[in-house]
C-alpha cells in the first residue's frame, strides 16, 4: 500500500444544524462568520464534531457532494473540515 499526499474528503460529513429536523425532514445548517466570509464547519467523525463544537451542538449527516452543491447558494461561503470553534461560538444547551 502506498500513501498519497493528497487527502481524500470523506463521502459524508457531519455539519452543525440549528436544531431538530422540521416535519419535512429538512434542517437549518449553521454557518459561521470568519474574517468576512461565511464558513460551514464540517466534520469527518462524530468525535471530531464533539471536540470542535462541543456536546450541545445538534448535527446532521450530509453527503460531501451535497455540501459542495450548497456552497454557491451562500455566496462566497467555504467549507472547512474538522475545525475547532472558539468556546464563545459553540451552541449551549438550553437552561431547564
Amino acid at each position: 500500500m502506498t500513501s498519497s499526499a493528497t487527502a481524500v474528503p470523506p463521502a459524508t460529513v457531519l455539519v452543525p444544524v440549528s436544531g431538530p429536523p422540521a416535519q419535512d425532514g429538512s434542517v437549518q445548517v449553521v454557518l459561521r462568520a470568519c474574517a468576512g466570509s461565511l464558513v460551514l464547519p464540517a466534520y469527518s467523525t462524530l468525535e471530531r464534531l464533539l471536540i470542535g463544537c462541543g456536546p450541545d451542538q445538534p448535527w446532521a449527516v450530509l453527503r460531501s457532494d451535497d455540501v459542495e452543491g450548497l456552497l454557491p447558494s451562500w455566496g462566497d461561503a467555504v467549507a472547512v473540515l474538522d475545525v475547532a470553534l472558539a468556546p464563545s461560538d459553540r451552541q449551549r444547551a438550553a437552561a431547564p
